[in-house]
């Protein structure tokens, strides 16, 4: 009796133990994060469960690391629906999601109304993943001059249509290093989310 109960309890114990590594090999299965191409499959699949006409505006990073090449820990993705319009005495107002996709395949969603020059302009399309972005940003002399020198500097992506740019999608990538004793250096860079080409690029010295 005695030995039946030790072997249920072994058998027990090495279920949960192995659960856990299961468990804990899927979770880290994207461990070194996601391109926002590979967040965009899923978020779009929820952006139109939401609404069928949602449109989407803008994408952003979290937790970005210029070591994993274009890849972060998640992406935010933000859609609204025409379909929802509200007209209002100081404006236009709409239906917005925030829709986040994490590395680990869980996601969260955040809903809310706003004026349309909050949420942004409709990306019709992009063919350029972060990761290609990521790259331009490196072959870059002075993005690349400024890493050289300041090596543990922050990173964001962001992926809208600008004022500056109305007709094209661009890729908005900045650098961050807040120095020693309150010291920050940045740096810059616009990239066209079709073509790659760089329209602009900035960085302290």
């Amino acid at each position: 009796m005695k030995l039946y109960i030790y072997v249920t309890i072994i058998i027990v114990v090495g279920s949960m133990l192995m659960g856990t590594i299961i468990y804990l090999a899927l979770d880290n299965s994207h461990s070194s994060g996601i391109t926002a191409m590979e967040g965009s499959t899923v978020a779009e699949s929820i952006a139109k469960s939401w609404h069928d006409d949602a449109r989407l505006t803008q994408i952003g990073s979290l937790d970005s690391s210029e070591k994993i090449e274009g890849n972060a820990e998640g992406w935010i993705f933000t859609y609204y629906s025409p379909n929802t319009e509200e007209i209002v005495a100081d404006g236009v107002r709409y239906e917005r999601a925030h829709i986040i996709v994490y590395a680990n395949n869980t996601t969260s969603c955040s809903y809310a109304i706003r004026y349309l020059e909050d949420i942004g302009q409709t990306i019709e399309n992009w063919t350029l993943d972060s990761s290609q972005a990521h790259q331009i940003t490196l072959d870059n002399n002075e993005i690349h001059s400024f890493l050289k020198k300041y090596t543990h500097a922050d990173i964001g992506y962001t992926l809208q249509i600008r004022d500056t740019y109305p007709d094209r999608p661009v890729w908005f990538i900045s650098f961050l290093d807040m120095g020693i004793m309150d010291n920050p250096h940045s740096a810059e860079i616009y990239i066209d989310a079709n073509t790659g080409e760089v329209l602009y690029v900035h960085a302290d010295d």
